[in-house]
């Protein structure tokens, strides 16, 4: 009799234990959604758009943005941004939004090419520490 309500108690808690838990992880998820207004870039302003994800819901440190060319040799250009005010709350979800200005992210004068393709990579550390994963944008061409 013991066993089977011991048993069943055991059941109980693990289905409560389950259920309980977070549907997000610790260190924060960064996934790349979108570029506007298009993927070429005519000395205009770009908005990368990304979707976050964190279990505790404290994404308030930087997000670093890294501009890869394809075609020149120039070296890779590290952006970093404060992230923006977010409420901080458990099993986060928020969409961000991240504006390189032309002159100063974008353009590159000094390329060996005019024109270019780049890809930006991104990643989030949280204020606990923890780096998302690497998240990669589609190709951009930039006309210099």
């Amino acid at each position: 009799m013991y066993r089977v309500l011991y048993g069943f108690v055991g059941v109980v808690l693990l289905v409560w234990s389950a259920c309980s838990k977070s549907a997000y992880p610790s260190v924060p998820t960064l996934t790349y959604t979108s570029v506007s207004p298009s993927t070429e870039v005519y000395k205009n302003n770009l908005i990368l758009s990304y979707r976050v994800e964190d279990k505790e819901g404290d994404i308030d440190d930087t997000i670093t943005i890294i501009k890869m060319y394809k075609n020149s040799k120039t070296k890779p250009l590290i952006l970093k941004f404060k992230m923006p005010t977010i409420a901080s709350t458990s099993d986060l979800s928020a969409k961000v939004n991240v504006l390189l200005d032309y002159f100063t992210d974008i353009g590159d004068p000094q390329a060996a090419y005019k024109n270019d393709t780049v890809i930006y990579a991104a990643v989030l550390k949280d204020a606990q520490n923890h780096i998302s994963d690497t998240a990669f944008s589609e190709k951009i061409i930039i006309h210099f």
